[in-house]
C-alpha cells in the first residue's frame, strides 16, 4: 500500500482517545439507530389481502394520493440534506435511516393505492420528487422538521380515525408513530446544534422564527408538509376530513409550541409567549452582531 494513503494514526494508537472524541459514544446517531431498529415496521407486516375495498371512498382515496405524492420529495430533501449539512458526519449517517424509513411511506401508500384500482406514471414519480431549497440557517432547516413531522404524524393519526377500511388504518398507524420518532429525531440534533454553538442564543431565536412563520403562516412556507395540509385544506372534496386530520386544531398548535419551547429552554403556552420571545431573542442577537463588529 502507497504509504501517503495510510491513515495518520494505528489502530492501537486509536485507543488512546478520550471518550469525549470516541464518535462511537458521542454520537447521536447510534441511539436513534438502535431506537428504530427496535420499533421499526416491515411492509410485510401489513396484511395486504385483508383489504376491504367498499370500505374506502372515493374522497379518502384521492386523499391518499395526494399524501403519497407529496411523500416523494423524501428523495429531493435527502440530497439537500447531504448538501447542507455535509460537515455533520453524525447527522448524515442518520439521515440515511430517515430516507430508508420515509420511502416506505409513499411506497405503502401507493401499493394500497395500486389495490383500489390506482395507477402511477413517471411523470407522477418526478413531479413528485420535487422540492423548493432549504432555508439558509441549519437550526430553521432542523426546526422546519421538526414541525412537519410532528404535524405529519397528527395527519396520518387523523387518517387512523377516519379510515375504515383496515389496511390504510394499519399503514396510516405506522406512518404516524415513524413520523413522530422523526421529529424526536430532528430535534435531538437541533438541540445538539445550540448545545455546541458559540452564540446558543442565535441559534435559540432562528429556531423560533421557523416557529413564529410556522404559525403565523405557513402558506408561504415551501415545506412539503405544509404544502401538503393546504392544498387538502383548500380542496372542497377533503372539506368533511380537515377537522379531523388536526391541521389547525389548539392540540397540535400546542404541541408545536412546547416542543420548540423545550428546545430554546423558555416556556410557550400561546401565540403571545412566541412573538415576545422572538423579540427578545432579537434584541440580544443584534446586540451580539453589534458588539462583534466594534
Amino acid at each position: 500500500m502507497n504509504n501517503e494513503f495510510r491513515a495518520s494514526a494505528t489502530p492501537v494508537e486509536y485507543h488512546a482517545l478520550s471518550m469525549s472524541d470516541d464518535i462511537m459514544e458521542t454520537s447521536i446517531y447510534y441511539r436513534l439507530f438502535d431506537e428504530a431498529e427496535r420499533v421499526r415496521w416491515k411492509m410485510s407486516d401489513i396484511h395486504w389481502e385483508a383489504i376491504e375495498r367498499k370500505k374506502a371512498p372515493r374522497s379518502l382515496v384521492n386523499l391518499v394520493r395526494v399524501a403519497a405524492f407529496f411523500e416523494l420529495t423524501t428523495w429531493s430533501a435527502t440530497n439537500m440534506f447531504f448538501q447542507t449539512f455535509t460537515d455533520d458526519i453524525d447527522f448524515t449517517q442518520w439521515v440515511t435511516v430517515w430516507l430508508y424509513e420515509e420511502t416506505k411511506h409513499p411506497q405503502a401508500l401507493m401499493r394500497w393505492l395500486k389495490l383500489m384500482g390506482q395507477s402511477f406514471d413517471e411523470t407522477f414519480m418526478t413531479e413528485g420528487r420535487k422540492a423548493h431549497p432549504f432555508v439558509e440557517s441549519k437550526m430553521s432547516t432542523l426546526t422546519l422538521n421538526i414541525l412537519s413531522e410532528i404535524q405529519a404524524s397528527a395527519l396520518y393519526l387523523g387518517i387512523f380515525k377516519i379510515a375504515e377500511e383496515p389496511v390504510l388504518k394499519a399503514i396510516a398507524k405506522r406512518l404516524s408513530a415513524d413520523e413522530a420518532r422523526h421529529a424526536s429525531g430532528f430535534y435531538s440534533y437541533a438541540k445538539k446544534y445550540i448545545e455546541n454553538a458559540e452564540q446558543p442564543d442565535v441559534e435559540r431565536w432562528q429556531a423560533l422564527k421557523a416557529l413564529y412563520f410556522w404559525l403565523a403562516d405557513n402558506r408561504k412556507v415551501k415545506h412539503p408538509v405544509a404544502m401538503l395540509s393546504h392544498t387538502v385544506m383548500d380542496a372542497d372534496e377533503f372539506k368533511e376530513f380537515v377537522p379531523q386530520l388536526g391541521f389547525e386544531s389548539d392540540a397540535l398548535l400546542a404541541r408545536l409550541r412546547q416542543m420548540i419551547g423545550n428546545l430554546i429552554g423558555r416556556p410557550l403556552n400561546n401565540d403571545r409567549d412566541v412573538t415576545e420571545t422572538l423579540r427578545e431573542f432579537y434584541g440580544g442577537t443584534r446586540n451580539q452582531r453589534h458588539k462583534s463588529l466594534t
